[in-house]
């Protein structure tokens, strides 16, 4: 009995702070099922909005700062949501998250997002992930520049600009995606990566490099079925 409730130690302490989250960003019917699970939050509640955009909704089917990696701090979740997050269905981001939303932004989960470990999100205009993408650790995606820059006596572009990530995309470990990032669908991105313009390229191919570039064509990760057999 009590090596259950050790295994849930961290759930149990940030009950209340769940509880809290649930009640004070959803509707009565979608809270009272405590679709949105927190572990270890540090909130910063602003006047934000979050929107939980599914026809089912269950208790549990979004998770924010659960341990899925060792190798990182467990420092649960940092969320500061002044703006839109929407939720497109099942949802998990692994621990030392931290998802920023200014009053402007809108950052959308698509359905089965998954992200491991360390994943930053800074989003003052808009971020959109498509459905079932996977995001490996330590990631940061930034919509904004939180500055601008001058030639002369003239400026260098917004300083800002929308981010969308394809559907069944899956992006290896430290990458960064910057704004006016477009990627297709199917797409996977190596380690080390940075992302920073749109990508008009066919499904199915491997962007790599800094600036990232496609390195192959008709590459793409099946979730079911992409175990590694370390005996071969």
């Amino acid at each position: 009995m009590l090596k259950k409730i050790w295994k849930y130690k961290y759930f149990l302490r940030s009950i209340f702070s769940t509880v809290y989250f649930n009640f004070r960003y959803l509707p009565l019917k979608q809270a009272c099922k405590l679709p949105i699970i927190l572990y270890k939050p540090k909130l910063e509640m602003g006047k934000g909005k979050i929107v939980i955009d599914s026809e089912q909704v269950s208790p549990g089917m979004i998770v924010l700062g659960k341990n899925m990696i060792p190798w990182y701090p467990y420092n649960g979740v940092r969320l500061e949501c002044k703006g839109t997050i929407v939720f497109e269905g099942r949802c998990c981001i692994g621990n030392n998250a931290c998802l920023c939303v200014g009053e402007k932004g809108r950052l959308v989960f698509g359905e089965g997002f998954m992200s491991t470990s360390t994943l930053n999100v800074i989003c003052f205009h808009e971020i959109v992930f498509g459905k079932r993408v996977l995001v490996g650790w330590n990631n940061m995606f930034m919509d904004t520049d939180l500055h601008r820059v001058k030639c002369g006596d003239e400026f260098m572009g917004k300083g800002f600009g929308p981010i969308r990530i394809g559907h069944n995309n899956w992006l290896a470990n430290n990458c960064v995606t910057m704004k006016n990032t477009t990627t297709p669908e199917d797409c996977v991105v190596a380690s080390n990566s940075l992302l920073n313009k749109g990508y008009d390229v066919p499904p199915r191919c491997l962007l790599g490099g800094s600036p990232a570039r496609v390195l192959k064509q008709g590459v793409w990760r099946d979730p079911d079925d992409d175990a590694v057999d370390y005996e071969v």
